[in-house]
């Protein structure tokens, strides 16, 4: 999948065409990297669209990898997404944000990736 960003996008509009792409049909090692450059992007900006643009890409794949499973994913990739999700998770604890990912998206797809 190619999300073609020739200019700097608002994490929203990113957001919203990896969600009409939809997540299947991006590979383990793209998904792993939208990951990491969304949590890294959040923390970065700290401004409410791209925080909650970046809740919504990271449960979004969250929720991905519980359906879909990480089978096909390489170490590097699974670590990736794991760290991700777990930092994204700490970070807005840290922070007192209120846009953590729900836990019935992450805890699931954290077990998924640590089998």
């Amino acid at each position: 999948a190619a999300l073609r960003c020739d200019l700097p996008l608002p994490l929203e509009l990113i957001a919203q065409r990896a969600a009409q792409l939809t997540w299947q049909q991006f590979k383990p090692q793209e998904l792993s990297i939208c990951m990491w450059a969304a949590y890294t992007l959040g923390v970065v900006d700290g401004r409410g669209a791209s925080i909650r643009a970046v809740k919504r890409m990271l449960q979004h794949a969250a929720r991905e990898i519980r359906v879909r499973g990480a089978e096909d994913f390489e170490a590097r990739h699974l670590l990736n997404s794991a760290w991700a999700l777990a930092r994204w998770q700490r970070h807005c604890r840290l922070v007192g944000w209120q846009q953590e990912c729900k836990d019935y998206v992450c805890r699931p797809a954290l077990r998924i990736l640590a089998e």
